[in-house]
């Protein structure tokens, strides 16, 4: 291929991603790579596009190319996979943590509570 054929290619696909379909496009494929459930992505995205405040801490929302404490974020649950609402980097993260957290308090309490059947299970071995 000749420079000339590879800039029009470059071009083109510049142009694309920053098209309104370019961009829902992009956004659908990165989601799929974090496995949040698209059910309802149509709803969702036009959602997404109306917000321009975050819905956590108000802070207005921005599109930037490098992510910012105020760049646009389409949070979801970590557990359910589903989408939550449109917030801030800065929200997103904290949440993040948060479901983190959640996750590790969750998966101890079922450690603690199966505990008894592991036991039982261990002196039906020894027996």
């Amino acid at each position: 291929m000749d420079i000339k054929r590879k800039m029009e290619i470059k071009i083109k696909k510049q142009i694309w991603n920053a098209s309104p379909n370019g961009l829902k496009c992009r956004m659908r494929s990165n989601l799929l790579k974090y496995k949040v459930n698209l059910d309802n992505f149509e709803e969702d995205y036009k959602r997404h596009l109306s917000i321009i405040n975050c819905e956590s801490c108000y802070c207005l929302l921005t599109r930037d190319k490098y992510t910012k404490s105020t760049t646009k974020q389409f949070d979801h649950n970590h557990i359910t996979s589903y989408y939550r609402n449109t917030i801030c980097s800065k929200c997103n993260l904290y949440r993040g943590l948060v479901d983190k957290r959640y996750k590790l308090v969750l998966n101890e309490f079922k450690f603690i509570f199966n505990l008894p059947k592991i036991f039982k299970v261990a002196e039906k071995r020894l027996s």
